[in-house]
């Protein structure tokens, strides 16, 4: 079985107002990177109509903990859109995907 590719992930700095990039490394330490893929897979998979479920927690509770903003939103979001762009994921698709996530902006940013 072939594994799945490593994908760097980037957030913006955690100050506001301030456009640096950094390494998501913090936030994730102690994270099960593996898990934490698949389980995004799963979600972006379901939420583009495939026949995937989801295996994991209600995004309230899996981004409580995270203090999340708005620019972390956006950058998660870009990351996403601009990993399916790599991929070859027609546009149409791309978009299906980018309002899945949006409808989802008031569970992960509390």
């Amino acid at each position: 079985m072939k594994s799945a590719p490593r994908i760097p992930v980037q957030r913006p700095s955690r100050e506001r107002g301030r456009g640096s990039v950094v390494s998501w490394g913090d936030d994730t330490k102690g994270v099960d990177q593996a898990k934490l893929v698949r389980l995004v897979v799963e979600w972006l998979c379901q939420a583009a109509g495939g026949n995937v479920k989801y295996t994991g927690r209600d995004m309230v509770s899996a981004h409580a903990h995270l203090n999340m903003t708005d620019v972390h939103f956006m950058a998660a979001g870009d990351q996403i859109m601009r990993t399916l762009e790599k991929y070859g994921v027609p546009e149409p698709e791309a978009q299906e995907v980018l309002c899945a996530i949006v409808a989802h902006h008031d569970d992960v940013i509390r």
